[in-house]
């Protein structure tokens, strides 16, 4: 699962950087929304297995979940703070990830940056001197969300709000929880069809993408009620259907193709999960998604702002490349070391029961 989890976050940088011989034609609003059924899928298995029967279960859940979040965003924003303030002294302007907010945002970006909590609410957010809400973001004299260093990071308010209330629904009865995705799904349908079905409605209002961390959660609760066991060749044949979807059908811009895609892949992902989890190139991608979908947003706009691109048909090639090479080198240096000590509080649990499904 880390080969797609990997696209996906290549999927965004695709979308920010500029041209590219080639770009993940996904999109990367859908690519974020797999993000989040993937979260579920994932969230509501590390409960079951790791956290659910230890006697400070919930505790070691939310430390650990915040540590696998902030700390790396910490580190990522430390660093590009420092290279904005050696670019501001080198060049006497800042790289174009890094602005001086109005002096009456001073304390929201602070809190924001810090904390990220936040940063989501910047897209429904105006400033004209004062904060007001606004149903254009895109209008307001001041963008708001430009306060936030490490723009891309408004999704990862979302997974901790997920992340807040994930133990107390995953326990839930099927019936609850797929009564809750009907009413969030039926919410966003009944939205667009007054005319509101574009940015930042379709993939970053955590009322309707509920339903999507929630469609993962789903997807791993049945998918331990199936004994039905896939031989090698199914297996690989979904995996390659997945991969197809991904890697050459435009989705963005058919709300119709994308959600039956996004419902196709929370199907198939307990299926997937089973074919990869042991292949140690596919975890060491899924290792590079988080700290590639942080850090490609500074390398981007330090590249487009301070060095000349030297292929101006496609001024992606570099940014996307150093990207990679930075998320390589966060996962060894960074993300590996925290991972174990996150590993290392938590009672092991091996021999707990192992579903009958297809993710035992």
């Amino acid at each position: 699962m880390g080969t797609l989890r990997f696209l996906f976050a290549f999927a965004v940088v695709g979308a920010h950087v500029g041209h590219l011989p080639w770009a993940i034609p996904l999109g990367g609003d859908t690519a974020v929304q797999s993000f989040y059924i993937i979260s579920g899928f994932l969230i509501a298995l590390v409960w079951d297995n790791k956290y659910a029967d230890q006697p400070n279960g919930l505790y070691l859940f939310y430390t650990n979940r915040a540590a696998r979040i902030y700390y790396l965003y910490w580190i990522v924003l430390v660093i590009s703070i420092l290279v904005a303030l050696v670019t501001k002294y080198l060049t006497r302007d800042y790289p174009g990830f890094f602005s001086t907010p109005p002096r009456g945002l001073l304390a929201y970006s602070i809190f924001t940056n810090f904390f990220i909590f936040g940063s989501a609410e910047a897209l429904w957010l105006g400033y004209d001197g004062s904060l007001y809400f606004t149903m254009d973001y895109k209008s307001s004299p001041y963008p708001v969300w430009r306060t936030m260093t490490l723009s891309p990071a408004w999704t990862l308010e979302l997974e901790l709000l997920f992340y807040l209330i994930a133990p107390f629904l995953i326990r839930r009865s099927l019936r609850l929880l797929v009564a809750i995705i009907a009413v969030s799904l039926a919410a966003r349908f009944a939205w667009y069809a007054i005319g509101y079905d574009t940015d930042p409605w379709t993939y970053r209002f955590f009322p309707f993408e509920i339903a999507m961390f929630l469609l993962g959660v789903v997807t791993y609760r049945v998918s331990r009620l199936i004994a039905w066991k896939p031989n090698r060749a199914t297996l690989y044949a979904m995996f390659a259907a997945v991969l197809a979807a991904v890697l050459f059908y435009p989705l963005g811009g058919s709300t119709r193709l994308v959600f039956v895609y996004l419902f196709a892949f929370a199907a198939l992902l307990p299926y997937i999960f089973s074919l990869t989890r042991t292949w140690k190139v596919d975890r060491f991608l899924a290792d590079m998604s988080f700290p590639l979908y942080l850090v490609h947003w500074p390398v981007w706009l330090f590249i487009r702002d301070v060095t000349p691109a030297p292929w101006p048909q496609y001024p992606g090639i570099v940014p996307a490349v150093a990207s990679v090479a930075a998320a390589a080198l966060l996962v060894v240096y960074v993300e590996r070391p925290i991972e174990r000590w996150r590993q290392a509080r938590i009672t092991s649990t091996a021999n707990a029961p192992v579903p009958a499904g297809a993710v035992g």
